[in-house]
């Protein structure tokens, strides 16, 4: 239940556009983990920049990973399906 009250520090807008999420979502290789996903993404080395649109793109259910588990580095990802 802590990953969703964390996760849900991203479901507005405001914070996260919905494009942003989107094209982190559609960057993201299935089996990935979150870590490793940052890191490949951050093309300017800022993991910080990278971040809120995985986490956003987990709340709006664009990627999922196993909430049952402590959200971390090494969480996995996959892309939901659509």
């Amino acid at each position: 239940m802590s990953n969703v009250r964390f996760l849900a520090g991203y479901r507005r807008d405001t914070v996260v556009a919905r494009t942003l999420a989107a094209a982190a979502a559609d960057a993201v290789r299935d089996g990935e983990q979150l870590a490793c996903a940052e890191q490949r993404l951050a093309t300017d080395g800022l993991v910080l920049r990278v971040r809120p649109a995985l986490l956003a793109a987990l709340w709006r259910g664009l990627l999922r990973t196993d909430l049952n588990r402590r959200l971390g580095g090494d969480s996995v990802l996959y892309k939901a399906p659509r």
